[in-house]
């Protein structure tokens, strides 16, 4: 198998939630335990979602606040925690890019993500344990995209020009700051992995050949 790539890029950042990974199976959950619209568990959950990103609130705090919004009396998950890590699943298609593209470039990640949960997917095999340039968690440093903070401070560390990096995430807030700072994004289709995972060689220039 041959690999080759021929581009300006020189470092990849890849998003966590939507792109390696499932996450919202667990309002999924939620919304279906309780019987009520999964766009109002969602909206309770956006309430909160970036304190806890910034590592300003535990999970189970979010969790204990998002009963109360939603007036949930009682619930099967009481370690919120867990429970979210064991509803993630992985995205096969992106583990695949993800380790073929880390023999050519550097590679890190930038990810919205609260505290401990990281090593946690890491562990489980949602994250591909692999050695990245940098990890960047929002929950330790206090802020989250779209904030363009953690970009610079990102860029900052990946050492290349704006021009030079790749940021693909599936949330178009993320996209618009990353593209206003100079950076080449793509937007991931989490519901179609092999058309984005497609989109991402092409621009990389990546091919194989037996």
């Amino acid at each position: 198998m041959k690999h080759k790539k021929i581009n300006s890029i020189k470092f990849i950042y890849f998003d966590v939630g939507g792109v390696l990974m499932r996450w919202k199976e667990l309002l999924i959950k939620i919304a279906d335990e309780h019987q009520m619209p999964y766009e109002e568990v969602e909206k309770v959950f956006l309430k909160y979602d970036s304190s806890a990103c910034k590592g300003e609130i535990s999970s189970q705090e979010l969790w204990e606040r998002m009963k109360k919004d939603l007036k949930l009396k009682k619930s099967a998950i009481t370690d919120f925690f867990n429970v979210s890590v064991h509803t993630f699943t992985p995205i096969p298609e992106t583990h695949l890019l993800i380790e073929k593209v880390i023999k050519h470039y550097s590679v890190g990640i930038l990810t919205n993500i609260y505290r401990d949960v990281y090593e946690k997917c890491v562990e489980k095999g949602h994250i591909p344990n692999l050695s990245y340039h940098k990890v960047i968690q929002s929950c330790e440093l206090g802020m989250a995209k779209p904030d363009a903070k953690i970009y610079q401070y990102a860029q900052l560390h990946a050492q290349v020009d704006a021009n030079s990096i790749l940021y693909i995430d599936d949330d178009r807030d993320n996209i618009k700051t990353a593209t206003t700072l100079g950076w080449n994004t793509i937007m991931f289709n989490t519901n179609n992995p092999k058309k984005s995972v497609k989109e991402i060689e092409r621009y990389l220039n990546i091919y194989s050949s037996c």
